[in-house]
């Protein structure tokens, strides 16, 4: 009795195997997928994913300003709640003065605060009872404004600590029309006839010239 031998094949594998791909190759692969993808830019424009990333323009560097900005606090707000006090005797107004329309120097119906005692006690000692000023601030009595003209973030700051406030000397002043900073609050004596915010002796020290004839005042 004879048996039959079963033949035996070779299972045969459901898909050809393949040999690794070396590194090269898959990274070819991945960057070809890569451009592969499309995003749309425009309408009726495409542009691959590296394109576009590569349009993204890069921010450039800002430069520094010329004066550090000041935070909120130390920038000085007007109307104020209460009136001022006279930094030279201690006075306080009792009322808010207001630039008639008629002011030569640009400043009709800006209010005001001065001191009455200071400005009778010059009237007092000078002979015609008016003195010709270099600025505002040196009108006898004179105080401050009570608005907001003049004063920027980025101004010079004053003794106080404070933003400045940028003015125009008057016309019947030894400067007149040029530009000055000041103490906005009035409360101390800041002064700088230059654009840089330096005082006169900070400027006699550097060896500038105490008077920037180049100052006009752009914030009024």
């Amino acid at each position: 009795m004879c048996i039959g031998r079963r033949s035996i094949k070779a299972r045969e594998p459901s898909s050809p195997v393949q040999a690794p791909h070396p590194a090269n190759s898959i990274d070819d692969d991945l960057s070809s997928a890569f451009q592969s993808l499309s995003v749309h830019n425009l309408p009726g424009k495409t542009a691959t994913l590296t394109q576009h990333i590569q349009a993204i323009p890069t921010p450039l560097p800002t430069p520094p300003p010329s004066n550090p900005s000041f935070p909120p606090s130390k920038i000085p707000t007007f109307p104020r709640s209460q009136p001022p006090k006279c930094r030279h005797c201690g006075w306080i107004p009792k009322y808010r003065n207001t630039v008639l329309p008629s002011n030569p120097n640009g400043n009709a119906d800006r209010p005001y605060y001065i001191c009455v005692k200071c400005k009778e006690k010059s009237a007092n000692s000078s002979p015609n009872g008016r003195t010709k000023t270099s600025r505002q601030r040196d009108k006898p009595g004179w105080i401050s404004w009570d608005d907001n003209i003049g004063i920027h973030r980025k101004n010079s700051p004053c003794f106080c600590g404070y933003a400045s406030r940028q003015d125009r000397a008057g016309v019947d002043s030894y400067y007149p029309g040029g530009g000055f900073w000041t103490c906005a609050l009035g409360a101390c004596d800041y002064l700088s006839y230059r654009k840089d915010g330096l005082t006169i002796r900070e400027a006699q020290e550097k060896g500038f010239d105490s008077y920037d004839d180049g100052f006009e005042p752009w914030l009024l």
